[in-house]
């Protein structure tokens, strides 16, 4: 179920997977990888939040409309910056690209706040949180071990699609610097709407 449920959350396209294809399509595959391993990381720790206290995170949010404001608007800020973003030419790198790529994994990768919720919602169809045995004990760490797993697969298939077509990818960045900007903005403003 791990798996299964970090996999299929992973699919749809959200900042981490287009920060992978592009890292991909500019075949920079370690950091790619790199990136991949540092998302993971980060999708484990979201499992365990949401297992250990998601309820109770989620409720908080919701009881303090104004930091889910916060966390909006910074998202907005950085959809707009990547959306109006030019370019940068091969031989200049930029100072974001200088970060190591397992960190940029994981800050792209914090910077999603509807995992939480999503795996809350995993949790409520299979609650794993019901049993106290120990064998109850080796099934949660298999889960993560499964939602770390699953995460990784998904987005190194997306190094490995933007490998395979790097050269149509190159030519788009412009696009592709706007669809992260796009779905930055929107997930900063699906955030924002709590405060009204």
């Amino acid at each position: 179920m791990g798996f299964g449920g970090s996999f299929v959350g992973a699919i749809p396209l959200g900042p981490i997977n287009m920060s992978i294809l592009k890292a991909s399509a500019q075949r920079d595959i370690q950091s790619a990888k790199q990136m991949c391993f540092g998302a993971a990381t980060v999708e484990l720790l979201f499992g365990s939040v949401a297992l250990l206290i998601g309820a109770m995170f989620i409720h908080y949010l919701d009881a303090h409309p104004i930091i889910r404001g916060i966390i909006g608007g910074i998202l907005v800020l950085i959809g707009l910056v990547v959306l109006l973003l030019k370019p940068k030419s091969s031989d200049k790198e930029s100072y974001w690209a200088k970060f190591p790529a397992y960190f940029r994994g994981i800050i792209v990768a914090l910077l999603n706040p509807q995992a939480i919720p999503y795996w809350v919602l995993i949790f409520t169809l299979h609650p794993l949180t019901q049993h106290q045995e120990a064998q109850h004990y080796i099934t949660l760490a298999l889960f993560l071990i499964g939602v770390f797993c699953g995460k990784y697969a998904i987005l190194r298939s997306y190094s490995v699609i933007g490998m395979k077509y790097s050269d149509r990818l190159m030519g788009h960045q412009r696009k592709l610097n706007a669809i992260l900007g796009i779905i930055f903005i929107f997930i900063g403003l699906m955030q924002v709407r709590f405060l009204f």
